[in-house]
């Protein structure tokens, strides 16, 4: 049973893994959904993120990322907005997660 458990360890123990650091900024207000991640790693990273928006008048707001590379020392927004201020963000999300590339 050791030796079944150590193979398994050793077959799923990825040698590229490692953790890198990155800055994560959400900005949400009546008007704007926003996500931001500053690559401040020395690795390019790959990013997919999704912001959602529903308008006081029932519209829809969708945006996405999907596979964006953003090399080492630039940023990424994702990002809905609404520029009428009769018709602001009644509900709004914003999320943006990253990889090692």
């Amino acid at each position: 049973m050791k030796k079944l458990l150590l193979l398994l360890a050793l077959v799923s123990f990825n040698a590229f893994a490692y953790p890198f650091v990155s800055r994560v900024d959400v900005f949400i207000n009546q008007y704007n959904a926003v996500a931001r991640v500053q690559n401040i790693s020395y690795y390019p990273i790959v990013c997919n993120g999704q912001a959602f928006g529903v308008g006081r008048s029932g519209l829809y707001f969708y945006s996405y990322v999907n596979n964006l590379v953003v090399y080492p020392g630039t940023f990424v927004d994702v990002y809905v907005s609404s520029n009428n201020i009769y018709d602001p963000l009644v509900d709004a999300r914003a999320a943006i997660g990253c990889v090692v590339y």
